[in-house]
């Protein structure tokens, strides 16, 4: 039997299509059945239920977690691509003089990359290409607190370290490894954005895309753009607490 070539770029792909598809299956399995067994479900409920905290964190747990599971069955279990070449080594997370490093280009990188997803935004603004007022807006409530944190949680901490482990750490990885640095870039970017779903932020998180990619292809590591995507994230779901 041949073995499969997890550097292939199809083999990425169906990676990913295929947590995706498992993920839907079992939230389809889990949540639906229960959302529409509820009383005083009506359509403006659903619509807006992609905005709800509680329902976001949860579906990212199921999302996320099963990416994460795929790539360490399929591909670190497998010695395919270890965890120290996808820039997840003890003796970095335990020298703190290096977490401190790493850390800190996090931060700058996370406060380059939400200016630059700020400037895009405005260009697109003064282009006129911009959702409908009556789009729903996925965040917390100007002002809710439990909201606020439940919403830190899922997008300061689950996000980054699961999408940095399969978008750097396992797809920019192999096709940096395979077809080089600007496939690599463009590729790993372009699935980024596809998962997030608004072609309204396609642009904006392309770009950060492009940027998580060169933080962890410069330093070797992903403590730097796991931590540059929970700074990014955090100004951005503080900014929509504060009504901005």
């Amino acid at each position: 039997m041949q073995k499969r070539d997890y550097f292939a770029w199809h083999n990425v792909v169906l990676l990913i299509f295929n947590a995706m598809l498992l993920a839907s299956f079992i939230l389809g399995l889990i949540i639906y059945p229960f959302i529409f067994s509820m009383e005083g479900i009506d359509d403006t409920t659903l619509v807006e239920l992609p905005s709800n905290a509680g329902f976001v964190l949860f579906t990212l747990i199921i999302q996320d977690g099963i990416l994460i599971w795929m790539v360490w069955h399929q591909v670190v279990r497998r010695r395919v691509i270890p965890l120290s070449e996808m820039g997840i080594e003890r003796a970095t997370l335990t020298d703190s003089s290096k977490m401190a490093r790493h850390t800190a280009w996090g931060i700058l990188a996370g406060l380059a990359l939400f200016g630059v997803a700020i400037a895009i935004e405005l260009g697109q603004v003064a282009i006129g290409f911009v959702p409908p007022e009556d789009a729903v807006v996925i965040g917390p409530e100007a002002g809710n607190v439990a909201a606020y944190l439940t919403w830190l949680v899922s997008a300061c901490v689950i996000a980054p370290i699961s999408e940095e482990f399969f978008f750097r750490g396992y797809a920019f990885y192999a096709f940096n490894k395979r077809y080089g640095l600007f496939i690599a870039l463009f590729v790993s970017a372009l699935g980024f954005s596809a998962i997030h779903g608004s072609i309204y932020s396609l642009l904006p998180i392309f770009a950060a895309g492009i940027g998580l990619a060169l933080a962890y292809h410069w330093t070797g590591s992903l403590v730097p753009p796991m931590v540059a995507h929970a700074v990014n994230n955090f100004i951005a779901v503080t900014l929509m607490y504060l009504g901005w």
